[in-house]
């Protein structure tokens, strides 16, 4: 054990007071196992942790190293499908198709036609979560799918639709 020395009398040397608690920990575990902060940065959980707890005096560096002792790790998170291709989604596309079919074969001519598609359905590629847990999130297939379907005819752009 280390002593020191202070008039004559021998003390136990101090170790390092830390600044976050257990209180704090709980924060922390609790905060990254939220699945709506799937993906959160240590920065992130430094401003929640400031504007929970006020008073606390730390860096971002403190923040990481507390992370890295609850023994949290920064995985790439496996995506877990969920409402896959819906039979309401089949009939959609059927009825589209069905509408374009009749438009297709009018008197109406194409010169050119081009469809592209894309949804928001985004999700983070890594993020924090303890060691001994698989990093797993529940996501949709797809969010809400929009579809662009613009042509062009002899009199030139005559349309474009957005479903």
């Amino acid at each position: 054990m280390n002593y020191w020395k202070k008039n004559e009398s021998f003390k136990k040397r101090q170790g390092i007071k830390y600044k976050l608690l257990k209180k704090h920990d709980d924060f922390l575990k609790y905060y990254f196992s939220k699945p709506n902060n799937i993906g959160k940065s240590i920065p992130d959980a430094f401003d929640e942790l400031k504007k929970i707890f006020s008073e606390l005096s730390i860096s971002k560096s403190a923040v990481y190293q507390r992370i890295r002792k609850l023994k949290f790790t920064f995985k790439k998170v496996t995506s877990l499908k969920i409402n896959g291709n819906l039979f309401s989604n089949k009939i959609k596309r059927k009825h589209y198709c069905k509408d374009f079919l009749e438009l297709f074969n009018s008197d109406f001519k194409f010169i050119f036609l081009d469809e592209c598609s894309f949804n928001f359905n985004l999700h983070p590629n890594y993020a924090w979560f303890p060691s001994n847990a698989r990093a797993i999130e529940s996501v949709e297939i797809k969010s809400i799918n929009y579809s662009m379907l613009a042509f062009l005819s002899l009199e030139g752009a005559c349309g474009f639709s957005i479903t």
